[in-house]
């Protein structure tokens, strides 16, 4: 059985029933009409894949967030309105992993564009 979730950009999405179940803050009615969530698809569809990892046997602290989806933010807050405190966490933990990254001004990054000395720029990311 599935339960069907309308995303905050108007689409519908399905999530099995034994993974809604798990979510605290969402409460199934038992009518068939769709949840509305102030969430995306995509938030929606990294959640399933944290479910998926899980039933796969994962552990949640392997889980990788695809920073091209959505963020860590971004999943954080879809985690805190359904409720989902090992994603919570799991969040949380990547979040703070990203602050220890060294961050680069765009005028740091201009300096590095000679013949002997070139950054490269890829998805936000200093290569």
């Amino acid at each position: 059985m599935e339960v069907t979730f309308l995303t905050n950009d108007e689409e519908e999405f399905p999530l099995p029933s034994k993974f809604v179940e798990k979510c605290t803050n969402i409460k199934i009615s038992g009518s068939d009409d769709p949840i509305a969530v102030d969430v995306s698809v995509a938030q929606i569809d990294m959640i399933a894949q944290f479910f998926e990892s899980l039933e796969a046997g994962e552990d949640a602290s392997s889980f990788k967030i695809s920073e091209g989806q959505v963020t860590a933010s971004e999943l954080l807050a879809a985690a805190d309105i359904f409720g989902i405190s090992e994603l919570q966490d799991v969040c949380k933990r990547a979040i703070a992993e990203a602050d220890k990254v060294q961050r680069y001004t765009w005028e740091e990054v201009k300096k590095h564009c000679t013949e002997d000395d070139c950054w490269l720029l890829v998805d936000g990311k200093v290569l």
